[in-house]
């Protein structure tokens, strides 16, 4: 009878300690499966990060592309317009110079011909006076004939002085005003040169700015996912010594 009794107490303690370390056993093949599942989880959170990550990079160079090209079109577009607007301001210059110095030789030729036909008139009538007149007469005539010639070559010679005056004028003043269009179009190019400058070094570091952004956002998620990594070492360890 004491034998049976030991004996069947031995069977329950084996049988209790089987069913403890089936539990056990259990309990840790539940624990792994819930690591391993986490540990599935989060590689797949790293790989949609990663994949969210080059999207995102993709779609920022795209942004800085189209946003590079649109700045590049628009500075062309209005290069374009002030050099098309300088032109037609030059040829509106140099049209109304010619205008102005055709309208001048014009006016010289027919002062010159109303001079011809003044002169042969008063020819003309200063022979009709020696032919009527005496020798004293005609001399005296001759004089103030002759006076009034130089009187009136005289003021054509100033007349025209002052016309090529004028015109030489114009001429200096165009070639000044084209020196100055020149300065000026250096001086929009190096405003252009800088404004561009400007532009892209903003750019540059907008885009620097993101990529550190990015940088630190991806650090600091690693680090996360490598202190959960590490912290899930600690439960399997922790678990597999119990």
């Amino acid at each position: 009878m004491p034998t049976s009794r030991v004996l069947n107490s031995t069977f329950h303690y084996v049988k209790f300690v089987k069913r403890l370390r089936q539990e056990e056993a259990d309990t840790k093949k539940g624990d792994e499966m819930k690591l391993k599942a986490l540990q599935d989880q989060q590689n797949k959170e790293i790989q949609l990060y990663q994949i969210k990550e080059k999207q995102a990079r993709k779609m920022a160079e795209k942004e800085f592309d189209k946003m590079w090209y649109e700045v590049a079109m628009k500075e062309s577009d209005a290069l374009a317009a002030r050099m098309e607007q300088d032109t037609i301001e030059r040829l509106r210059r140099d049209r109304e110079l010619i205008r102005y110095t055709d309208q001048q030789l014009e006016e010289n030729r027919l002062r010159r011909e109303k001079e011809k036909e003044l002169l042969k008139l008063e020819t003309q009538m200063f022979r009709a006076i020696m032919a009527n007149q005496s020798d004293s007469m005609i001399e005296a005539e001759a004089r103030r004939q002759q006076h009034l010639i130089d009187r009136k070559w005289c003021a054509y010679q100033a007349w025209a002085q002052k016309t090529n005056r004028d015109v030489r004028v114009a001429m200096v003043q165009q070639i000044k005003d084209r020196a100055v269009d020149r300065e000026n179009e250096k001086k929009l190019q190096a405003d252009r040169d800088e404004y561009q400058k400007q532009v892209h070094d903003q750019l540059e570091q907008l885009v620097a700015h993101k990529q550190l952004t990015d940088a630190q956002a991806r650090k600091l998620h690693q680090n996360n996912l490598l202190e959960q990594i590490e912290y899930n070492k600690l439960l399997k360890v922790s678990y597999a010594g119990k």
